[in-house]
């Protein structure tokens, strides 16, 4: 399982984001995602803040150095209003994925066209808030549930769902826990958790129930507020997956 780091970039740097204000984490994004790949870290996540309606974005250059320079895979998100504004991502900077947000309840077709440009290099955020399917910017919570939305999303031919389950305050807890695992399994495709954990245990409690194609844990507030340690995350991760496979491989005996 991947544990993905999220980072932000806006004006080259790579900044973090506190409760009233925004904060300077590090003026060198290559300098950083390097003190994460040494924590042993596969992929990251990059939100762009600022991507462009038309054109090349400004960190084309920084994301691109993320996968050439240190071997990362590289997912990307943020506020994309065109398909002329994902297509940099993807023919010039080779990344992973363009993971759509918003956009896609807002303008359905946007997500349609753009997985038909771009087939398995479109993932799509998924967020559940008490229960409910949520939209940033409307009022109003979303009509479908969240396995109709993963389901519309996986034969529209989206790759990777980003799927975040928290209560109404948007922690985490034993249900929204029950909930992701309960989506996984039922959506069968890939999908990767961006609830906010509260530390090692919420990864645990979904790791353990060994779903097929939950493929990791996107990583953001636990990590800056050192709730969580990535090393130790990526080293229980791995031990969990590689137990569950020695189980699934093990020979049975023969009774008759």
């Amino acid at each position: 399982m991947l544990v993905i780091p999220q980072i932000y970039l806006k004006n080259g740097k790579a900044i973090r984001f506190g409760s009233a204000k925004t904060f300077l984490f590090d003026e060198d994004p290559l300098a950083f995602a390097s003190s994460l790949k040494k924590a042993g870290i596969e992929a990251i996540y990059v939100t762009d803040l600022s991507v462009p309606a038309l054109g090349a974005s400004i960190h084309l250059p920084v994301i691109k150095a993320l996968h050439q320079e240190l071997n990362l895979a590289v997912f990307v998100g943020g506020p994309f209003r065109s398909q002329q504004a994902i297509d940099p991502y993807i023919t010039q900077a080779r990344v992973e994925l363009v993971v759509l947000g918003s956009i896609i309840y807002q303008q359905p077709s946007f997500l349609e066209e753009a997985c038909k440009r771009y087939r398995a290099r479109i993932g799509v955020h998924l967020d559940v808030r008490g229960g409910h399917v949520t939209v940033p910017g409307w009022a109003i919570q979303a009509q479908k549930t969240p396995v109709e939305y993963g389901e519309k999303f996986r034969d529209l031919g989206v790759n990777v769902i980003f799927y975040s389950d928290t209560d109404a305050m948007g922690n985490m807890n034993d249900q929204s826990i029950s909930r992701t695992v309960e989506f996984c399994k039922k959506i069968n495709m890939s999908t990767v958790v961006s609830s906010e954990l509260r530390g090692l245990h919420d990864a645990e409690q979904v790791a353990l129930a060994a779903v097929p194609r939950m493929e990791g844990f996107l990583v953001n507030k636990a990590f800056y507020d050192d709730l969580l340690d990535l090393r130790s995350l990526t080293t229980r991760l791995s031990e969990i997956s590689a137990f569950a496979d020695a189980n699934m491989t093990l020979p049975t005996e023969d009774h008759s």
